[in-house]
């Protein structure tokens, strides 16, 4: 039986409501901040915003390359927090090698 190289033997223990991993939460973050200056009347004007903001997002390749340069980073600080929560050790990013 041949096994592929994505397969896990065990699942590890992951932060239920962690972040430091996601990226999607950047995304959701910078959605809310160019939407901050939209003032929906309805929810067809809400659904409209919406769309619009991740259209403008999406053509916007350099905000997506940075996010995935940024896992490097976010990977390399979180071992070197042993898996702990991130956001209380960035002061600790001369650690990170």
């Amino acid at each position: 039986m041949k096994v592929s190289p994505f397969s896990f033997n065990q699942l590890q223990p992951w932060p239920p409501e962690g972040a430091d991993l996601n990226p999607i939460e950047n995304v959701w973050s910078e959605m809310v901040r160019e939407m901050d200056t939209h003032h929906a009347k309805n929810p067809d004007e809400l659904w409209n915003a919406v769309n619009n903001t991740w259209h403008h997002l999406s053509q916007r390749p350099s905000y997506w390359q940075t996010l995935a340069k940024s896992m490097t980073y976010r990977l390399r600080l979180l071992i070197a927090v042993d898996g702990d929560w991130t956001k209380s050790y960035e002061m600790k990013r001369n650690y990170v090698k």
